[in-house]
Formats: structure tokens, C-alpha cells, sequence
């Protein structure tokens, strides 16, 4: 909390001083969600009749050189029946500053806090470690500088830190200093080069990975882009040294009617409840579909799988799903219906227990919003 409180000042303190501060203009950004809902608790067998309630308050401050917003969202969960100790508060806790520092360099500032008594509410999980109280934070500054027409070069720094209250759980921290350069081929084509270190602290486990990495993205299309990277990462625990791939693919289709993507991804991760670094695969398919002016339905299915870095074999495996159909009532309401579910299975035991679950939730509801909330990553 010590790190989100520092960095907070920080942001803030930069956004508010030199030319930025000038003409600034504060204006509130409110938010309420309420669902009715069939859900298949984690502790429960079956289900129960709950309801969710998901107010938000925040504000945006604009300025000539700069953009600044923050947001507070509780979601107060609750079950009916039998399930009614599986109720609480889930805390979550957004900023995110842009700030131009002249024509060339840009500089971007986000938070993330989150405090969850459900672990599946939390906006990474991981791998499922518990069904117990977790927090999880998520600190990125990105700084960007434009050499020239062709040349952009830029730093980034992410901190992640977790806590699982759960006796055998690890908490942990990810480090990720990262440094990148980029130079435009042409109207449709990008190159650029990465290099990531990541230190993977937590519980007497640290380990550390390096890791380059080339991408090419290149617009196909005026609605279709293609983007590939990859490389190897040297692998650095208490099991000694390894090299493993890592890389990710995209694929998107963009129109205001219809947007379609597909993506893969392999990566090594921390801050999951687990001692040291957890390798993963995962994929994701997710289609968002506007056929008449006031009507949205998104789409979305997943699938991922995990296993003690750098190459043990996969413990977990799990896929998730979601549907929904939304309808704008006015510029500010819309109401909706929908499905989620989540599904994580263990496949082998090992030194590293996960939480099977199986759960479905059916959702109707409705949100009404002043002024569009924090973006979401």
C-alpha cells in the first residue's frame, strides 16, 4: 500500500507542475452497476440467487499537456440462501495519467489496487491459489521519446506485488524494468526490439529472467493488423539456469460495427501466490458486435495453462467464457444480460497445489455512468 501511496504522490506531483497545471479543469466521473444474478459460488455445491452492487466515483482532470483520472469501484457482492457467508467487498482502485512533456515525449502513468475477498474478481489472478482474501497491485510508468520520422525509442518500468492470506501461499513481487526501440519500415510496417529483466521475489524463492525480444506488427488492411514478437529468455532460479521461448501473436479486425481478435501469448509471470515464476501459454478470441445503433454484444473465450518455470511439466489447465447482450436506454444507461464462466482444473499434482474450479454466473443488469470511467488495460 506503501508503493501505490508513493506512487499516487508522484503522478500527481508531475501533473501538476510546469505547463500542465495550466487551465486545468476537474470533472467528475460516476458509475453505478446493479446485477441479479445465478452463481456458482466457489464453496458452495450448486447455486445461489445473489446480487451485485458496483458503485464508482472518480474524477478526470484535463489540461493542455496532460490527461489525469481516478477511480474508486467497490463491488459489494451478496448471496441469498445458503451461500450468505460468501458475501463481501471486493476494493479496486484505478489512476492513470498522460502527460506530453513536449512535442516529442510522452509520459504514462497507471495504478491499479485491488483487494478481493472472491480471488476470481481480481483483474489477474494468475493461477488460482485460494479461495481466501487476496490483494494484488500494478504500477507501470512508460516513458516515450520520438527521435525522428522513422525512430522512436522509450522505457518502461511495471511493479506487481500479491498478497494471498493463506497459509501455504507465497506472496510476491515482480520487478520489470523494460527498454524498447522502434523504427517505422513504411506506411504499414513497425519493427522494434525489446529487452525485459524481471526479478521474481517472494518467500525465500527469487528468481530472475532476461529477456530480448524482435516484433514486426504490419497494418494488412485498413481495419486488419497483424503483430508478432518473439525471442528467447534466459531463465535464472533456484533449479539453475534455462533458456525457454517467449513471444505473443495477435491478430485484429477493427470496424465501429464489428471488432474481431485473436491472440496467443507465452510468458513468464510472478506474483501469483506461488514461490518464484510460473510459465504460461494462454489464448484468447473475443468478437464485439454492434448490428444497430443501440445494441452491443461482446463475445469472449480463453484458454491458458501453467507450470513451474522454466520447464516443469503443466499443472493447470483452465479456459473461460463470456456473453452478453446490451442495450443503451439513454446516452447514459444501458442494460444488459449475460454469461461468465470460469473453469481451472490441476492435471498433475506437485509442489505447486492449485484451486479447481468449475462456476457459471447469469447476469441481468444494468449501468448508468457520468463521464466514461478509468480505462481499462
Amino acid at each position: 500500500m506503501r508503493a501505490l501511496t508513493t506512487a499516487l504522490v508522484l503522478a500527481w506531483a508531475i501533473f501538476l507542475s510546469g505547463p500542465a497545471r495550466a487551465a486545468a479543469r476537474l470533472e467528475p466521473v460516476l458509475r453505478l452497476d446493479l446485477e441479479g444474478r445465478w452463481d456458482e459460488n466457489l464453496l458452495e455445491d450448486g447455486g445461489d440467487l445473489s446480487s451485485l452492487i458496483r458503485p464508482g466515483i472518480g474524477g478526470r482532470l484535463r489540461a493542455p499537456t496532460a490527461l489525469a483520472e481516478f477511480a474508486y469501484q467497490p463491488d459489494g457482492l451478496y448471496y441469498g440462501g445458503g451461500g450468505a457467508r460468501r458475501g463481501g467487498i471486493n476494493h479496486r482502485l484505478l489512476g492513470l495519467q498522460e502527460i506530453r512533456l513536449d512535442r516529442r515525449t510522452e509520459l504514462v502513468l497507471e495504478q491499479r489496487f485491488e483487494r478481493a475477498f472472491d480471488p476470481t474478481a481480481l483483474t489477474r489472478p494468475g493461477v488460482l491459489r485460494t479461495t481466501g482474501e487476496a490483494s494484488f497491485a500494478d504500477l507501470r510508468a512508460d516513458l516515450a521519446h520520438r527521435l525522428d520520422r522513422t525512430w522512436t525509442v522509450g522505457l518502461q518500468m511495471r511493479e506487481e506485488v500479491v498478497r494471498v492470506e493463506e497459509a501455504a501461499a507465497a506472496d510476491g513481487a515482480v520487478h520489470a524494468p523494460q527498454a524498447w526501440l522502434s523504427r517505422r519500415l513504411g506506411p504499414r510496417d513497425t519493427l522494434t526490439l525489446w529487452y525485459r529483466y524481471q526479478l521474481f521475489d517472494g518467500a525465500g524463492a527469487d528468481a530472475s529472467s532476461h529477456e530480448p525480444r524482435l516484433g514486426w506488427s504490419r497494418r494488412l488492411t485498413h481495419s486488419l493488423r497483424l503483430e508478432l514478437e518473439g525471442g528467447p529468455a534466459r531463465y535464472l532460479g533456484g533449479d539453475g539456469a534455462a533458456w525457454l521461448p517467449v513471444g505473443r501473436a495477435s491478430l485484429v479486425y477493427r470496424r465501429p460495427e464489428l471488432v474481431l481478435s485473436l491472440e496467443y501469448g507465452r510468458s513468464l509471470f510472478g506474483a501469483t501466490g506461488f514461490p518464484g515464476a510460473v510459465w504460461g501459454d494462454a489464448g484468447a478470441a473475443v468478437a464485439i458486435i454492434r448490428p444497430w445503433r443501440r445494441w452491443e454484444a461482446v463475445l469472449v473465450a480463453g484458454a491458458f495453462r501453467n507450470g513451474a518455470a522454466p520447464d516443469r511439466p503443466a499443472f493447470v489447465v483452465g479456459w473461460s467464457g463470456a456473453a452478453s447482450v446490451s442495450y443503451a436506454v439513454t446516452t447514459d444507461l444501458r442494460v444488459r444480460a449475460g454469461w461468465r464462466r470460469i473453469e481451472q482444473d490441476q492435471i498433475r499434482e506437485g509442489d505447486l497445489p492449485a484451486l479447481g474450479i468449475s462456476r457459471n454466473i447469469f447476469v441481468i443488469g444494468l449501468s448508468w455512468e457520468l463521464g466514461r470511467e478509468t480505462r481499462e488495460r
